[in-house]
């Protein structure tokens, strides 16, 4: 966190929107490429969680989701109201476009799906079950 608020106050015009963290204490080491295998496949284990949970976040809670993001303490801080009015309707219609173009894509990915499956069947019939 220390490195990314400093990248922050270092590059004010930058928009770091889309820095992501554990909500869990990760271990901390001395010399931090020392994990051991079963060490690292823990973290990997909590990343790949955490990556669920903010997956699974923004296509079904989203709304609460970029609320949560914008007042996210990383997030930019203007002490003019109005400023930070027109801050927060920002960051909401770019999570909005953001998260609409992501829909759309697995709309898509679902519908090239039904497309192909529908090919096979033209070309090769139904699926029997064994069982019929």
């Amino acid at each position: 966190m220390h490195g990314i608020m400093r990248a922050k106050d270092g590059h004010r015009n930058v928009n770091f929107r889309y820095v992501v963290g554990p909500d869990m204490q990760l271990p901390t080491k001395i010399m931090p490429l020392s994990y051991s295998p079963a060490e690292t496949d823990s973290l990997m284990d909590l990343g790949e969680r955490d990556a669920e949970r903010t997956i699974y976040n923004l296509l079904y809670k989203t709304e609460e989701e970029i609320t949560n993001r914008i007042h996210s303490s990383l997030e930019i801080r203007f002490y003019n109201k109005e400023r930070q009015q027109k801050h927060e309707e920002s960051m909401r219609a770019v999570f909005n476009k953001f998260m609409n173009r992501e829909i759309h894509k697995v709309e898509l990915g679902k519908q090239k799906k039904l497309d192909e499956n529908a090919q096979k069947e033209a070309r090769h019939g139904p699926k029997h079950n064994s069982a019929d």
